[in-house]
């Protein structure tokens, strides 16, 4: 007989769904398809695991670490941004790829918290890596003029001096773009609201 028990099968008499700190725990199994099933039901929180999924990245498992970075991903909630900067640094190759992945998967959500990590980054190899990944998937955005010159910095024969110079520049670029937006909506709404309405009929 199998005593082994899971999140999945708690038997609760009001509520039979997982805590989500019973999720993140299940994220150290041993077994495949209890993490797997875990991290399934982890997206399908979505924002509400986000803060306990963060806690994992620094758990001191690789394994974890791993995993909550594959969740992050599939919620692809901005708030984790920040953290799956800093897990760009992390020792090991598999974790850092997939929170660069995470990262690709917020688009230009990821952007700001991107280019505050690479200005911060103190010559980090790793950090230069993950973030030339993320940066290339966003050419083809709305943000690609402010992000080809950190590219640049990135390929060039010094990333490591050179890209926290370049990713200053389009930060504060992109900010001020940010800034002329909000200051563009209330008058657009001014403008409508004057506008002398048509007749109908």
């Amino acid at each position: 007989m199998n005593d082994k028990h899971t999140p999945f099968d708690q038997v609760q008499p009001r509520d039979t769904t997982p805590s989500v700190d019973s999720l993140v725990s299940a994220l150290s199994s041993p077994d495949a398809t209890t993490r797997q099933r875990a991290i399934r039901a982890l997206v399908a929180v979505g924002d509400r695991a986000v803060s306990s999924l963060v806690e994992a990245l620094r758990h001191g498992r690789d394994q974890v670490r791993w995993e909550a970075a594959r969740a992050l991903k599939g919620i692809a909630s901005p708030q984790a941004a920040p953290a799956l900067v800093a897990a760009l640094r992390d020792e090991e190759s598999r974790t850092r790829w997939l929170a660069a992945e995470a990262l690709v998967a917020l688009g230009s959500d990821g952007l700001e918290p991107l280019l505050q990590g690479l200005m911060e980054s103190d010559g980090s190899t790793y950090i230069c890596e993950g973030a030339h990944h993320v940066l290339h998937e966003q050419v083809p955005g709305p943000y690609a003029d402010l992000v080809r010159p950190v590219l640049g910095a990135l390929e060039g024969s010094a990333p490591e001096s050179c890209a926290p110079v370049a990713a200053f520049v389009a930060l504060k670029a992109l900010k001020k773009r940010a800034s002329s937006k909000s200051d563009a909506a209330p008058k657009s709404a001014a403008h409508e609201a004057r506008k002398p309405r048509r007749q109908v009929g």
